[in-house]
Formats: structure tokens, C-alpha cells, sequence
């Protein structure tokens, strides 16, 4: 890939549906990492309803947010997960990618 820009935060939810606080320290480095570099910040949200939580994780510091949301994303499964995370690495083409030190960030 060329022209690689901004930081991608890969956010988790939790069986309740919200945001996991994982996701908001994910958001809080990446923004100090785009504001040193000059770049934006992305999040991707993949699971079942994530499409809702899109406004939370822009008021947590992401400025575009991308959501795979669909039933079956409802429980974290690597094979569609990891094809969901990349097509969104494909669609947002960033510099630097975060996860978080889960189970399923490292997992993934």
C-alpha cells in the first residue's frame, strides 16, 4: 500500500453493547500519535449495533469511524473479524493501526 495516513484504532464492545474503555485509551493514543505527525484518527468498530456507538467513539477523539455491523459480527470470531478489520485497513489506508492488549486485540 502507498500513501499510507493517519492512525486506525481497532475499537471492541462488550457483550452489554457499549464501548469498551480499551477503545477510548486506543482513541486517546492515537489522537497524541496524529497530532505529532499531523494526521487523523480513524476508528473501526466491527460487531452487531456498533453502528450506533459511531457518535460515542467520535466524541472519544476518532474523526471518521468505520462500523462492519451486522449479526455476524455478534460474537468476536477471528476469520470474519479479521476480514472485516482489513477491509477496513484497505478502505482507510492508514500509516499505523492499533489494537488493544485483549484477548481479542491480540488475537486479531
Amino acid at each position: 500500500m502507498a500513501d499510507e495516513q493517519g492512525v486506525l484504532i481497532i475499537g471492541e464492545t462488550g457483550a452489554d453493547g457499549r464501548l469498551l474503555g480499551i477503545t477510548g485509551e486506543l482513541l486517546a493514543a492515537a489522537r497524541e500519535l496524529a497530532t505529532v505527525l499531523g494526521e487523523g484518527v480513524s476508528a473501526a468498530l466491527i460487531g452487531q449495533g456498533v453502528s450506533d456507538l459511531a457518535p460515542q467513539a467520535i466524541e472519544l477523539g476518532a474523526d471518521t469511524v468505520y462500523t462492519v455491523d451486522g449479526p455476524l459480527f455478534a460474537n468476536y470470531l477471528n476469520e470474519t473479524y479479521v476480514a472485516a478489520a482489513m477491509a477496513v485497513v484497505r478502505q482507510s489506508n492508514p500509516s499505523i493501526i492499533l489494537a488493544g492488549h485483549t484477548p481479542n486485540g491480540r488475537d486479531l
